[in-house]
């Protein structure tokens, strides 16, 4: 009877914030694989600049960019606007983010496409309003950019930055100075970009595993031969894009989610 474990002898190195990082990991060892948790981005909540024209927006439609933007913002919004939490409108791109506002008592509408591009599809936004935008400092600008041009009156509350932590550089070099990663998951530019820097030339040689179509194109224009895609941000999803992986590896599937 074979017992091998579906990711048996495979190395995962798992990116993710450290809050983000640790069920995943569990996961991939239950299944065999020898998994290294190196976070390449480091969430700093702050308290965002809220000037008069945040105080006294009323605004339609409130936008959560990502889990943290949710952990650090939330409580903004509730302070801000206490008395009109259940009548906003609620939108998140992914579910994992949508699935935190909910256990905060709000119902939350979500795109078939987890990303910017995503949200601009939903017919929420077609409309002239008042949105704002809760996000990391720095973050993309296409999604406000798009909502102005189509009349929309966009803000943003900053509430977290993300920076790169002071242990990953050498904790990384010393992981692949004595073994090779055969899969770096990746869920963010900023984790990508981190990732080049420290791995340097090397940087290409595993397979990395994106989560989105935007992060595809920049792991594919910086010029990454082996890119393989999730369909989501969840655990799950991750899980189940990395047995995906192994079963085209092992020629048991056709590739359907690679470069």
């Amino acid at each position: 009877m074979n017992t091998e474990k579906p990711l048996q002898g495979r190395c995962i190195l798992v990116t993710r914030p450290q809050d983000q990082g640790k069920r995943l990991v569990a996961d991939f060892e239950a299944l065999g694989a020898y998994c290294e948790h190196i976070p390449l981005l480091e969430i700093i909540p702050y308290g965002p600049f809220i000037d008069d024209t945040i105080k006294h927006l009323e605004p339609e439609t409130v936008v959560f960019i990502s889990k943290s933007a949710v952990i650090c913002g939330w409580p903004v919004i509730r302070q801000l606007w206490a008395d009109r939490l259940y009548t906003l409108k609620f939108l998140a791109p992914g579910q994992g983010t949508a699935d935190l506002l909910e256990q905060r008592g709000v119902r939350v509408e979500v795109p078939s496409q987890a990303d910017s591009e995503g949200l601009l599809d939903m017919p929420e936004l077609n409309t002239q309003q008042r949105v704002v935008i809760v996000r990391g400092q720095g973050g993309r600008e296409l999604l406000a950019e798009r909502l102005k041009e189509r009349g929309s009156d966009v803000h943003y509350l900053e509430v977290y930055r993300r920076v790169l932590p002071e242990t990953a550089r050498v904790r990384l070099q010393a992981l692949l100075a004595h073994r090779r990663a055969d899969l770096v998951i990746l869920t963010s530019g900023e984790s990508l970009l981190h990732w080049q820097s420290i791995a340097g030339a090397s940087w290409s040689e595993p397979w990395l595993l994106v989560v989105s179509p935007r992060l595809h194109t920049m792991a594919k224009e910086a010029g990454a031969q082996h890119i393989w895609s999730s369909e989501g941000v969840r655990d799950m999803d991750l899980v189940r894009a990395v047995l995906a992986w192994q079963a085209m590896s092992l020629g048991d599937t056709v590739p359907t989610g690679g470069c």
